[in-house]
This record gives structure tokens, sequence and C-alpha cells, in this order.
């Protein structure tokens, strides 16, 4: 690997060629394992395409659940509902990846660091299941309440498929999968389907 050297002005080699092989694949290894750490980034502007998409429906003072659910993802109703002419290869992906997602959270100090700020929220922390229930039975009125799934992407990570639902009291919800794409301006939503309402 060769370096431009703005002192010298000249392409130099960098260290990575001066070290013996084993250290050379420690050095991978551990910026493989760096890079793993930048992948919650691309969750959290996801996660914000998703609130501006939703501010952009007239929903005010939204909060988040904490509460990320796995991704389900049935490719035949969203080939029904869908006018959006994704590649096979690319439901294929995302059909095996939402197989294989996990129930997770999403976190209050990441959502309070710059790097994730969300704007648009009515509170930067997160809610737990037990803090919304509180705030149901103590409020007694309806809220506007985000539960956002864990996102899952394609292999070529153009696309990403997340479930939300809009938790608005006790035993009353209702949402949608949403289909994002990535663009030069970030993460846009290109397709909602599979409505559902309890």
């Amino acid at each position: 690997m060769l370096i431009l050297d703005k002192k010298y002005g000249y392409l130099k080699p960098t260290i990575i060629q001066w070290m013996p092989f084993q250290k050379r694949l420690q050095f991978l290894f551990l910026f493989m394992v760096m890079s793993a750490f930048g992948q919650p980034k691309r969750d959290y502007e996801v996660l914000q395409s998703l609130i501006n998409h939703e501010l952009q429906k007239d929903e005010a003072n939204l909060m988040l659940s904490c509460q990320r659910p796995n991704t389900v993802f049935d490719m035949e109703t969203f080939r029904a509902e869908s006018e959006e002419k994704i590649p096979q290869e690319v439901l294929y992906s995302l059909a095996i990846r939402a197989l294989k997602s996990k129930t997770e959270r999403w976190d209050s100090n990441d959502l309070k660091e710059s790097v994730y700020r969300i704007n648009g929220l009515k509170d930067i922390k997160c809610l737990s299941e037990k803090n919304i229930q509180k705030l149901f039975r103590k409020s007694g009125k309806r809220q506007n309440i985000l539960l956002i799934s864990t996102p899952v992407y394609d292999t070529s990570d153009q696309y990403c498929l997340v479930q939300v639902a809009h938790l608005k009291f006790t035993k009353s919800s209702y949402g949608q999968s949403c289909m994002l794409k990535r663009t030069n301006s970030g993460w846009v939503v290109i397709e909602e389907f599979d409505f559902w309402m309890s």
C-alpha cells in the first residue's frame, strides 16, 4: 500500500508493507473488528430516515420504544403489494437475513451521542416496555410511540427492510413494513407494505 507523503511530495510505502506476514494478518483482523463497530451508525441513519418519514405524515410528539424486535419478511406479500421493481436476488438476500435477525434494543446513550443524534423525537431517551405501559396508565391518553425492528440489509447494502409499529394505547396499535433504499442523500423509504392494525 502506498501513500502520498505531503512533506516530501512523493509516494512512499506504508508501515504495513514492512510488517511480517503474521503481523499483517493481525493488523487486518483488528481493522475488520473495528470496522464492524461502524455498523450501528447505519442503523441509526435508517432510524432517522424513518422518523423523518413519520414526521411528514403529521405525526407529532414521537417517542421511541427501546425494543427492536426481529424483522420478518414475507416475499409473497411484498410482491403482491409492491409497485417497486426490486431485483429478485435482493429480495432473497433480505428474506435470508430477516430469518437471522435478532431482537435487540435501541440504546438511549447512543441516541444522545452526536454521531447518532436523532431529531424529531419528543425525548432523546427510548422507552422500555414497562415505562410504555406506565405512561399509558398514568396519562390515560393516546400516545405516539414508535416500535422499530432491527434493520435488515441486502448483501449489496443498497436496500434495507424494517417494520414499524405505532403504539397508541394499551391494545391499540398499527404498523407496516418499510423498504428503504440508499441514495446519495441517505436512506429513503421507497415502499410501505404489509399494513396491519389491532
